[in-house]
């Protein structure tokens, strides 16, 4: 096994904090949409912490893997009985729902988008094409979202971040080839620091808010190309590059060291985070400012409580 990387630890920190963030306001602020997808956290934690979460995911699914089909095996019952265990739970009895759910509205959706991305590279490297089998894939994929007229929540999910996971797991063969990626991060930082006041999470919003900004509601079709690339592309990828520097960033500093060693010890524990986050949400007050302070809090820290007093009993048990 190869030994765990502090830096890749420290993003995932990062990401699933990000996301705990996100979904807390959405679902504490449920009634009002209007005021919580146009307040800055909001906006922040979905411009890129789940492209980040995939980008990640690909990255280190390429320097870990091995050429053997136990590994994925290993891989994908690792993430797919947890997955099975808490979509039932949720899907079911909490929400009511049933299994024909599972496929339509994907709950937990990244980690059946992590499986497949997974089994796709791993096929990939089997047939001694990588990273390009991505490409026939991806195509595969908008050419089925456009044939079937059923809106299936995982083919949205592998048409917004199959090219993401692609991109990551690309990053340990080129990043040595990259000249001067710290001026390439720092530039991707500042355009992101220049857009984001613009941004709005998706395309409709986004469409929407241009038109008002722009003053007209007829928009040309190539500005329309500009303004989908800059929130799908553009906006997360810049978002990614600005997470990279301030992780290099951090590690330089001697005085962060609490810093990193709690970053990393969520990133450690990111699969207990999110698989069990939505189930601690507290709505105590009729504030919801309050809530969802409170909610951040429960719903981080509980489920990674939970996961590091279970592995570290885990590991004594096996001693």
């Amino acid at each position: 096994m190869k030994k765990r990387i502090p830096e890749l630890d420290f993003i995932k920190g990062i990401a699933i904090f990000l996301v705990v963030i996100g979904h807390v306001i959405s679902q504490v602020w449920s009634a009002s949409p209007e005021i919580y997808e146009n307040s800055f956290i909001f906006r922040f934690c979905y411009s890129f912490h789940m492209p980040l979460f995939v980008f990640i995911s690909g990255y280190i699914c390429r320097i870990t893997m091995k050429n053997t089909s136990q590994w994925l095996l290993k891989r994908l019952r690792r993430i797919g009985i947890p997955y099975l265990l808490m979509t039932v739970i949720v899907s079911i009895w909490l929400r009511n729902g049933n299994i024909s759910q599972f496929i339509v509205s994907a709950p937990y959706w990244y980690l059946l988008f992590v499986m497949i991305s997974d089994s796709i590279l791993f096929l990939g490297v089997k047939l001694r094409c990588g990273t390009l089998i991505f490409v026939p894939v991806y195509a595969a994929v908008l050419m089925l979202i456009r044939n079937i007229s059923q809106d299936i929540g995982i083919l949205r999910q592998l048409a917004d971040f199959l090219p993401f996971y692609a991109a990551g797991s690309l990053m340990p063969i080129v990043i040595n080839k990259i000249k001067r990626f710290d001026l390439s991060a720092l530039i991707g930082s500042g355009f992101y620091i220049a857009v984001f006041p613009f941004y709005r999470h998706g395309i409709r919003n986004q469409l929407a808010y241009c038109r008002k900004l722009l003053g007209t509601e007829d928009l040309s079709r190539i500005a329309g190309i500009c303004i989908v690339f800059l929130n799908k592309i553009a906006v997360p990828v810049s978002g990614i590059a600005m997470v990279f520097l301030l992780t290099k960033f951090v590690y330089s500093l001697k005085s962060a060291g609490k810093l990193r060693s709690a970053a990393e010890i969520a990133g450690n524990n990111t699969l207990a985070v999110y698989l069990l986050h939505d189930l601690f949400f507290v709505t105590p007050f009729a504030s919801p400012l309050a809530n969802s302070v409170i909610s951040v809090f429960t719903a981080f820290f509980i489920p990674l409580f939970i996961s590091v007093i279970y592995r570290s009993l885990r590991k004594k048990a096996g001693r």
